[in-house]
């Protein structure tokens, strides 16, 4: 009905759970509590058009926290432009490279920033901690954007289910190009190396993100929802 999150668990430094089981909600309250006593607090996450009766979600103490919008973007209908040219690429199999060495931005539309002690610097180090990961197995889809030789972020992928998954990206802090540009040009370089299709999902909050996988092609496929559980005393 719930299990441990080990990714979550690892960040948190405690226990983390996820609902697999929506019998949960419709379970006894004693019962229920018991389930959830172990964890620091717990994630459910359900397709937005099978969700169960959300009154009985927020009865059982969960928080509706965001809606990811996933999609699918054909890497060879990308078209570049002269700005996004002039970028150079440097794939971590060839230049490796360490996604928290340098500042980046926030990463301030993630449903994380709704737990009580997640401060930003928290939850960008669960990002960085994946997109380390990401770098360490498969540093061939993982590289870093320079502009005049100055390193502007970080895009970093893994192929999974025979597609292009766009895990993860990030623009330093002290960056001088926009995400779009960031985007186009990591596409491109991805379809340059032979992907053809890529995918992703992000909460239906971060309208930059959506705005820019729009102008460069996205089919916007589905959604899932997302609720957080933490003990109120």
């Amino acid at each position: 009905m719930i299990v441990e999150d080990p990714i979550n668990s690892r960040w948190w430094g405690s226990s983390v759970g996820r609902v697999l089981d929506t019998g949960l909600f419709t379970c006894e309250p004693r019962e229920r509590e018991r389930l959830l006593s172990p964890f620091a607090w717990a994630e459910f996450q359900a397709p937005l058009a099978a969700t169960p009766d959300p009154w009985s979600i927020a009865a059982s103490g969960f928080a509706f926290a965001d809606a990811q919008i996933a999609f699918r973007i054909r890497l060879p209908s990308q078209t570049i432009r002269s700005s996004a040219a002039s970028l150079q690429l440097r794939f971590a199999d060839e230049f490796p490279f360490d996604p928290g060495v340098r500042e980046i931005e926030p990463f301030a539309h993630e449903r994380f920033q709704l737990l009580p002690g997640a401060t930003a610097q928290r939850v960008n180090a669960r990002y960085i901690a994946w997109a380390r990961q990401l770098v360490a197995e498969q540093p061939e889809w993982c590289l870093e954007v320079y502009h005049d030789d100055r390193p502007q972020g970080w895009f970093c992928c893994r192929v999974a289910d025979g597609h292009l998954e766009l895990t993860l990206s990030s623009l330093y802090a002290q960056a001088t190009i926009g995400g779009l540009l960031l985007y186009e040009a990591a596409l491109v370089g991805f379809r340059n190396k032979g992907a053809r299709v890529g995918g992703a999902s992000c909460s239906v909050s971060n309208g930059d993100v959506h705005g820019i996988y729009s102008q460069l092609g996205a089919r916007f496929t589905s959604v899932t929802a997302c609720w957080l559980w933490r003990p109120t005393t």
